[in-house]
């Protein structure tokens, strides 16, 4: 994940309306700090999904309300950050400060509300700039192809979805 720092957005990401900026403390430039805070986000904790999520509340997801300039009453989560691992600073070209970062973390977890918060706990504001997802449950993107690849050579596309869901075999009732 890139986490940018000085601007957040009305989507938590870059493809968000700007709407507030803020100074960003000096501090933040500094390796040995992104990493004490990056440490102290893992682990347990209750978070606020972004507006522009797929939450439904009253049969209405919240992206939808958003668009309509409504914001639906979403509650906080229970997720937990597993690790938090700083992979390197920057500037953007329009020089704002950004972070790359590695998180493992629960089901249900927003990336972009991570970055959201880390700029909110800091004093400043910030948003998802990019996010690569490289594992989701068991599959990791080692294991993917290209779709060049794919078309080449159908057969190396097949997964085995007994073993992505951690079973080495799976009896299956008739009903299943």
């Amino acid at each position: 994940a890139r986490v940018v720092f000085g601007q957040a957005t009305d989507t938590d990401d870059a493809e968000g309306t700007v709407i507030r900026t803020a100074p960003v403390p000096a501090r933040l430039r500094d390796p040995q700090e992104a990493r004490r805070i990056l440490a102290g986000i893992v682990g347990p904790q209750s978070q606020m999904p972004p507006s522009y999520s797929a939450i439904k509340v009253n049969g209405v997801k919240g992206y939808e309300a958003a668009r309509k300039g409504r914001i639906i009453d979403l509650k906080p989560r229970a997720v937990n950050i597993l690790a938090a691992e700083f992979l390197g600073l920057g500037e953007d070209a329009d020089g704002h400060l950004y972070w790359d970062a590695a998180f493992t973390v629960s089901k249900g977890t927003y990336i972009r509300s991570i970055a959201r918060d880390l700029g909110a706990s800091q004093g400043t504001a910030a948003y998802l700039g990019a996010l690569r997802r490289t594992r989701c449950g068991r599959l990791d993107l080692s294991e993917c192809v290209t779709l060049s690849a794919l078309e080449e050579n159908p057969g190396i596309g097949r997964v085995d979805p007994v073993l992505l869901l951690g079973n080495r075999v799976l009896f299956a009732t008739e009903r299943q």
